[in-house]
């Protein structure tokens, strides 16, 4: 990865209205970066207190034309080399094996929660499976299958949240044992 883009910055703010399309620029990573690591890490970014516009209702993605507040900036700023980080892992090609070592969850679990999940997957992920045709006739995934343009950080969020789900399961089903009883 290219350390240049991982300085930090040091721009006095002095902009009264900035829109993110401005100030991203400054950060040099798009706005899906923003917008996934947002997603990935539930960070409520697109909240009142981080857009003024009012063309924008709290939901969704934050645009490039949405006016964003000073505290905004200075959370981006606090974010940016992780965001530059996201973003070189979003868009490399890696397997399935490497993505596993990278977040430290054996390759098997990284393997069954791609192939849970390529269905949902596939609109914001790249896998290639010899190619993508072949993904779309329903192969299944294995260590060497290469994905691009989805994160590591993204997937290993996703198997913690099913994980903790099924804790939760257990315990629900444990407790309706002892109501049959």
């Amino acid at each position: 990865m290219n350390k240049e883009i991982l300085k930090p910055m040091n721009k006095p703010l002095n902009i009264t209205e900035i829109t993110l399309g401005e100030f991203k620029t400054e950060l040099k990573v798009y706005n899906k970066t923003i917008n996934n690591y947002n997603y990935t890490y539930n960070l409520h970014w697109g909240s009142k207190y981080n857009i003024k516009d009012y063309t924008y209702d709290g939901y969704g993605d934050i645009r490039d034309y949405h006016v964003i507040t000073e505290k905004f900036i200075e959370t981006l700023r606090q974010h940016a080399t992780r965001l530059k980080i996201y973003q070189w892992d979003y868009y490399q090609k890696k397997t399935i094996e490497e993505v596993a070592t990278k977040i430290n969850i054996p390759t098997r679990k990284v393997v069954k929660h791609i192939n849970n999940y390529i269905d949902s997957l596939r609109p914001i992920g790249k896998c290639e499976i010899g190619s993508v045709s072949n993904l779309l006739e329903g192969h299944i995934a294995g260590p060497k299958t290469v994905l691009d343009q989805i994160s590591s950080y993204q997937i290993h969020e996703e198997i913690c949240y099913n994980e903790r789900l099924e804790l939760i399961e257990l315990e629900v089903n444990n407790y309706k044992k002892t109501l049959i009883k």
